[in-house]
């Protein structure tokens, strides 16, 4: 039952770390106000977004391998 629970965990911690991508990127279709407050928590944030991002998926990478082996 806790592998189970870790690879959820862990897929769920992948799909964070894609969205947080494509939210940093501005592949996500924002238009008008939105896309303004975007880029302007991008310029903000951006360092610490990275930076999560790189941790997530090595966290999550981490946890797939070891509840595998």
């Amino acid at each position: 039952m806790h592998k189970i629970i870790n690879l959820i965990e862990a897929g769920f911690g992948l799909i964070t770390a894609g969205w947080m991508l494509l939210y940093y990127l501005g592949k996500l279709n924002y238009k008008g106000e939105k896309e303004e407050r975007r880029r302007k928590k991008v310029e903000k944030y951006g360092v610490l977004s990275v930076i999560v991002i790189l941790v997530l998926i090595i966290s999550s990478i981490s946890l797939i391998i070891l509840t595998i082996v």
